[in-house]
């Protein structure tokens, strides 16, 4: 990863961060664009969204699952997520009621191990990749999660290369 920020035509959200800082310290001296929505992929036109509260419920196993409170047999077009053994649970469910005490532990335990939404992000494109986005989720001044936008990264570096590809 070091070889690729000395390339000229990378992409990247990258920043130098004191660990030292809180989220919100973080989030407030970040030189990132995040996306207010406007950095949406050009083909696809917008659609219009359930604005339901969603819930996280346990099926008769203590499984978890997630869905629209508007899901029901007679409503099944709204979203209903199964199979979340996988995923942090407790941190779900904290996104889904608001819980910022539970939200902020998670993230800050997470940002200590050296990822999640409130760690400096080192993602970087070739400009063939052509995304507007970057692929992880950042915590925004807001307090909202969002993508951040890809943008050409400023480099004093001169260097070039070619590259073949068979």
């Amino acid at each position: 990863l070091e070889d690729v920020d000395h390339v000229e035509d990378n992409y990247t959200t990258s920043d130098s961060v004191d660990t030292s800082l809180t989220c919100d310290q973080y989030m407030d001296n970040i030189d990132i664009v995040l996306n207010d929505g406007a950095l949406r992929s050009s083909r696809c036109p917008s659609a219009k969204c359930c604005q339901a509260k969603l819930l996280m419920e346990f099926d008769v196993y203590n499984q978890p699952f997630i869905q629209c409170r508007l899901h029901s047999p007679s409503h099944a077009r709204h979203l209903k997520l199964g199979s979340l053994q996988e995923y942090d649970t407790k941190y779900l469910c904290a996104l889904l009621e608001d819980d910022w005490d539970i939200i902020s532990h998670c993230e800050n335990t997470t940002k200590l191990a050296g990822y999640g939404p409130c760690s400096p992000c080192d993602y970087v494109a070739s400009p063939s990749t052509q995304l507007q986005l970057c692929p992880h989720w950042h915590r925004g001044a807001d307090m909202k999660l969002k993508q951040g936008a890809m943008q050409k990264w400023a480099s004093g570096c001169h260097a070039t290369f070619q590259m073949f590809v068979p």
